[in-house]
Order: structure tokens, then sequence, then C-alpha cells
């Protein structure tokens, strides 16, 4: 399982809302969108590395 079809289906379009709902009380747009791109980094960049480890052990077996 890919981890940017899970996060996708559950963390972006909650994530873009609230998103949204900031942006719509600030105005501030491109500070918003870089704390969400941010949050998303943070989240899948330690699953994505945690795979890769996964999948090296698999392939060394």
């Amino acid at each position: 399982m890919k981890n940017t079809t899970l996060v996708s289906t559950i963390a972006v379009p909650d994530r873009l809302y609230q998103g949204r709902l900031i942006t719509a009380d600030t105005y501030r747009p491109l500070e918003t969108d870089t704390l969400v791109a941010v949050i998303y980094f943070l989240l899948l960049f330690p699953m994505t590395l945690r795979a890769q480890s996964y999948e090296r052990r698999l392939v060394r077996r």
C-alpha cells in the first residue's frame, strides 16, 4: 500500500478544508498553503523512509 494513497483518502480533504477556512479568516493564502504543504511533508517523509527500509529488508530475504 502506498503512503500517498492512504494519506490522500484520509488527510488531504481535511487539511485542505481547514486551510481554506484559515485562509478565509486571515486572507493569507500563501502562508496557509505553505503550512499545509509542510504538514504533508512531515507526515509523508518519515512514512516513506520506513516503507523504503521495509522494502529493502524484503528484497534481502
